[in-house]
């Protein structure tokens, strides 16, 4: 009977707390003023013995196994996960081993087959309109996947991070034209919440790039958005022209290019602190604003949704996936009104 009043009175108790201080949950700062330390007192609980149940035993209660709190993803901060841009001609074993052909593969696909050896390795990329533009209503950050061969001969397969956290991708390669590699790929995400995504493309040779479409649908139509992947540093990727900049003024487009990306190179150089505020700035808008857009909180307006969306647009994959498991992490330790 005793530890069932105690057991009572500390879950009465630590409802009480969570509920008095969840409309500090948006502002911190008013948590620890002077009026509210002041007027603060630990509220005192009358024991009822007529209004407990008297068949309640501890250990029909205690009985739930614990489960680990979700980690994050530092992992993606390894150097090798951000900066390794893996060729296919210069890797190390085991890696290697994955890029030699199949003694299965005919002598008419070998010139195709080196052009898929070419295809693998890490890429990053965004999603784009329809008309090439960056998602101006999406909240999707920057993918980076490694793109590796997989069981069969024309298989494929990938790691994959973003905001949507890590995830693996399925694909394949065939040939089309005159030795056009074609690639197909699924993106499968973790969680139910997000649909499976699909890549329809080719490799292109000399630009080095994955160009084509994606959409929600494994077959594209006039209104999927466009997709490219480069091998270029992600965090140079963020401010590398748009496929509608390209199309349109390419020389101009490349050069206003090269001016931002050795700005943005001597300000992460030199440790400016323009650079470490834009950071913190992006880190604390993109976790807020998502957890109030998906999870709970006051729903973001319009101006609240572009934010985020300019905010997702200049993070790298690593940031991103790393953001993505601490909005996880919050979400996990906050009540929340069902």
């Amino acid at each position: 009977m005793e530890l069932r009043v105690i057991l009572s009175s500390l879950a009465l108790s630590h409802l009480l707390t969570y509920l008095l201080q969840f409309k500090y949950f948006y502002n911190e700062k008013a948590l620890w003023t002077v009026d509210y330390v002041r007027s603060f007192s630990a509220p005192v609980i009358e024991y009822d013995d007529s209004g407990e149940d008297p068949s309640v035993k501890p250990e029909d209660i205690l009985k739930y196994k614990y489960t680990d709190e979700p980690s994050l993803d530092l992992w993606v901060y390894d150097g090798h996960s951000i900066d390794d841009i893996p060729h296919y001609g210069n890797v190390r074993s085991p890696l290697r081993d994955m890029y030699v052909l199949h003694s299965r593969l005919h002598t008419f696909l070998i010139p195709i087959a080196q052009l898929m050896l070419r295809s693998l390795g890490q890429w990053h990329g965004y999603f784009y309109e329809a008309n090439g533009i960056r998602e101006t209503d999406g909240t999707d950050s920057m993918i980076t996947l490694v793109l590796a061969p997989a069981q069969g001969d024309y298989e494929l397969k990938a790691n994959a991070w973003s905001n949507r956290g890590r995830y693996t991708v399925t694909g394949s390669w065939s040939k089309s034209g005159e030795d056009v590699l074609q690639i197909k790929l699924k993106m499968t995400f973790s969680t139910a919440f997000w649909a499976p995504m699909y890549f329809n493309g080719r490799f292109d040779p000399k630009r080095d790039a994955l160009m084509g479409v994606w959409d929600v649908s494994e077959y594209p139509d006039s209104s999927s958005g466009k997709m490219e992947f480069r091998r270029i540093l992600p965090h140079c990727l963020t401010v590398y022209p748009s496929i509608n900049e390209l199309s349109q003024n390419k020389p101009r487009a490349l050069w206003r290019f090269a001016i931002a990306a050795v700005r943005n190179d001597i300000r992460r150089e030199s440790w400016s602190w323009s650079f470490f505020s834009q950071r913190r700035d992006d880190r604390e808008t993109v976790i807020s604003l998502t957890i109030r857009s998906l999870f709970f909180g006051k729903p973001p307006d319009d101006e609240d949704v572009s934010k985020l969306c300019e905010a997702v647009q200049r993070l790298t994959p690593a940031d991103a996936c790393f953001y993505s498991s601490k909005i996880n992490r919050k979400r996990a330790h906050t009540w929340v009104h069902a």
